[in-house]
């Protein structure tokens, strides 16, 4: 398996999303939308423009920052080695219930990350008299349901191959010529770590926003996929959960 270029082209493949039943369909995203959405989550569809510009970018450093830890981590599938421990220590802080879900038989152990933010309801971070008081106010709670946006994606990355056939070690984050260089460095680490970065500042500038956000990471897409994604979302249907939108940092370019 000789090294990949930055960015590959994903074929003859099913994805986890398909393999799951959920309908997957190109992200056209309207100038309404557009303007809603932080800038950073431009980073995960057009990284090498915004590497290009600079490190020194206040959202690039921490993209970049991170992406970086995650290409450290050498997550040869279905090894999850730690980098969705990385994703925790981030999302936790913001309000993110973390769920680690562990599948697979024991010679293929799968770690799954069902990450859902619990910030969104205007009561949650009200005092118990405020909340009271709602619930006698909406007694039948006929709100609008609340939409959840899910970021999806995969920790692992397949096998290095020969190391000699590498300019630098696939596990330690090079840059040459402005590109980010490493095993999974666009299949996905650098994807995922954008989309945290731009749940980061999404919810900065938005601490108690209309919708609520989820992740769904797996270590299980490199492989088989029978124990990642699909799982999950099993899991989650059997709940009653509803997933109504996803945005996917799969690479689908052989454009570096």
């Amino acid at each position: 398996c000789p090294p990949r270029g930055p960015l590959r082209l994903r074929s003859g493949k099913a994805s986890p999303a398909a393999r799951a039943g959920l309908r997957v369909a190109p992200l056209h995203l309207s100038p309404r939308v557009l303007h809603r959405l932080p800038r950073e989550v431009a980073a995960v569809f057009n990284f090498h423009n915004l590497a290009r510009s600079g490190s020194d970018h206040p959202t690039m450093s921490r993209t970049l920052h991170l992406a970086e830890q995650l290409i450290s981590r050498p997550s040869a599938t279905p090894d999850d080695a730690g980098c969705q421990d990385l994703l925790i220590a981030r999302l936790a802080p913001l309000g993110f219930s973390c769920e680690t879900i562990v599948s697979g038989p024991e010679h293929f152990r799968v770690t799954n990350l069902w990450a859902k933010f619990e910030g969104f309801s205007p009561s949650a971070h009200a005092a118990p008299a405020q909340a009271a008081i709602e619930s006698i106010a909406n007694p039948d709670n006929d709100a609008t349901p609340v939409k959840t946006l899910v970021f999806a994606g995969h920790t692992d990355v397949v096998p290095t191959g020969p190391l000699e056939q590498w300019h630098s070690h696939p596990f330690t984050p090079s840059h040459r010529a402005g590109n980010l260089y490493g095993r999974g460095t666009a299949d996905m680490k650098t994807s995922i770590a954008a989309m945290v970065v731009a749940v980061e500042e999404f919810l900065a500038a938005h601490p108690r926003p209309a919708l609520s956000m989820a992740f769904l990471i797996t270590s299980d897409e490199e492989g088989p996929g029978l124990d990642g994604t699909v799982v999950v979302c099993n899991q989650l249907k059997a709940r009653g959960e509803v997933l109504d939108s996803s945005i996917v940092g799969e690479p689908t370019s052989v454009q570096t």
